[in-house]
């Protein structure tokens, strides 16, 4: 639940909701980058809790680690 918690938090700093009819989900064209973010912010609440399988110090690094990348052949 703490996790999810950081997500939404993390969701909500990216977002501008704060005008009627605003989109409360980042736009399509940045969803590379918001997904990245919002990765980033779970694994480093992870770290911070010590609640991870793997002995991981650098957030980021371990989600670059793990990132998907679409291949079309």
């Amino acid at each position: 639940q703490s996790l999810l918690s950081a997500a939404a938090h993390a969701l909500g700093g990216i977002v501008n909701a704060s005008q009627p009819g605003a989109a409360v989900l980042p736009p399509v064209n940045k969803i590379t980058s918001f997904s990245q973010h919002l990765a980033e912010v779970v694994a480093q609440y992870a770290i911070d809790h010590q609640n991870t399988r793997e002995n991981i110090t650098d957030a980021r690094a371990a989600v670059e680690r793990i990132k998907w990348y679409p291949s079309y052949e």
